[in-house]
């Protein structure tokens, strides 16, 4: 089976699809102080989205640390099920900052 999985790695390398070792190393160790800094929990790597200008890494997790609804309008919780189940975090880099991405309305 190891074997297996490591010919599936060779075969995404092939066709681009990895983001490389070090930048893996990078998210690992942002992605970790994210975790601790924004106190979420089961976050993980949603994406990488290419840009024409800057690539944008995603981060999907759980926080209660919702953005603040200065406006007065509807806004669901953050946490409960619903669109506003997950927060999301965007970056430019594999290293951060991370931007906390601002919850959806009504």
């Amino acid at each position: 089976m190891p074997d297996l999985m490591a010919q599936n790695k060779r075969v995404y390398q092939w066709a681009g699809i990895d983001l490389g070792e070090y930048n893996t190393m990078l998210l690992q160790k942002s992605l970790k102080a994210l975790t601790v800094s924004a106190d979420a929990a089961n976050l993980r790597l949603w994406g990488k989205i290419r840009g024409t200008e800057k690539d944008l890494y995603i981060a999907e997790g759980s926080s209660q640390q919702g953005a603040l609804d200065t406006e007065g309008t509807e806004i669901e919780g953050r946490g409960t099920d619903g669109v506003n189940k997950f927060a999301y975090w965007a970056s430019n880099s594999p290293a951060g900052p991370w931007v906390v991405l601002p919850d959806l309305t009504a």
